[in-house]
């Protein structure tokens, strides 16, 4: 069995290694989709469309399963730990922008866990975590203020978003990973005001920027650590 389990994780990824994440993607999204439908009936009142959830969620199985998956390909080749750790990181992050883009919210039930879970990959990770504590109180005071001055533009679940990423990524990731995702929702927001999908003073939601750009950054720091 030990041997089996090493073949699995193997620096070269096999058949077996692709089927089984394949498997863990599907099973996981289950999970977090009926998580996310317990958080949807329990707190109704944070929902923005409470009324559509059917059709607004309808694609989110696949998507989750199928990104998933995608998203992990480039980190199967890690040792275990790192493995997880990029897991977790991942499968968090495509809740959040499930929840952000399907009712405008982003739970505290979700964020909590995802926060705590980051400590113990701090000794496996290149910056002291040190670092890491700081990226993550620097990253969530400046969205306190950034909230402040535009009068809510910025939500309190991007604020907390941020400083649980800074727990996971620490200071130069996290600064990359604002710029990318202020630059990716910026221009969300100006194609959909030139398409009149959206007017000027319409809710944008941020949180599945900052998200998505988490993960394309991370998937193009390790190819380029390849």
């Amino acid at each position: 069995m030990h041997d089996q389990i090493l073949h699995l994780f193997s620096p070269v990824p096999t058949s077996s290694t692709y089927l089984v994440f394949f498997l863990l993607s599907c099973i996981i999204s289950l999970f977090f989709s009926e998580w996310m439908d317990a958080c949807y009936r329990k707190e109704p009142d944070t929902l923005s469309y409470p009324s559509d959830i059917r059709n607004r969620n309808r694609f989110r199985k696949p998507f989750l399963s199928i990104f998933l998956f995608l998203c992990m390909m480039p980190f199967l080749s890690l040792p275990l730990p790192l493995l997880v750790y990029y897991f977790l990181l991942i499968s968090f992050l495509l809740c959040t922008i499930c929840t952000d883009f399907e009712q405008h919210v982003i739970y505290d039930v979700m964020l909590l866990p995802f926060a705590l879970l980051a400590l113990p990959f701090f000794p496996l990770l290149p910056l002291p975590a040190g670092n890491h504590l700081m990226a993550a109180f620097a990253g969530g005071i400046a969205f306190l203020l950034l909230a402040i001055l535009t009068g809510g533009g910025i939500g309190g679940g991007d604020i907390k978003l941020i400083f649980v990423l800074g727990l996971w990524l620490g200071t130069h990731k996290l600064l990359a990973v604002i710029l990318l995702g202020f630059f990716l929702g910026g221009l969300a927001a100006l194609l959909l005001l030139l398409t009149g999908k959206k007017k000027r003073r319409d809710f944008l939601a941020y949180g599945p920027y900052f998200a998505g750009s988490a993960i394309l950054l991370s998937i193009l720091w390790q190819k380029a650590s390849l």
